[in-house]
C-alpha cells in the first residue's frame, strides 16, 4: 500500500490527472484512478512506511516461513527510516 486513507489516494490520482492535463476542466476522467488495485492493496493506515516495517518485523520474527518478503516502496522519503528497520 502507497498511501495512508483512501483520501490520500483519491488527492494523489487527481494531482496526477491534472498533471497530465487530463482534470475535470479539460473533460478528462476527473477523479478516475490512473491505475488499478483494489482500496487494500492501496492504501492503509501509516501508509507505506507503516506496512513495511510491519513487514520487516514479521519476517524477523519468523525467519524460515519465507525466502524472500518483498514489497515495493513508492516514496524515496521512507527509506532512511525503513533501512534503519533491516
Amino acid at each position: 500500500p502507497f498511501y495512508s486513507s483512501a483520501a490520500e489516494e483519491a488527492a494523489a490520482a487527481a494531482r496526477k490527472w491534472k498533471g497530465l492535463r487530463k482534470g475535470r476542466a479539460a473533460g478528462g476522467l476527473g477523479g478516475a484512478r490512473s491505475f488499478g488495485g483494489s482500496d487494500g492493496e492501496l492504501w492503509c493506515p501509516g501508509g507505506e512506511r507503516r506496512f513495511v516495517t510491519a513487514l520487516v518485523r514479521e519476517s524477523a520474527r519468523a525467519p524460515h516461513a519465507a525466502l524472500w518478503f518483498t514489497s515495493l516502496v513508492s516514496s524515496g522519503r521512507s527509506l532512511p527510516k525503513l533501512l534503519a528497520e533491516l
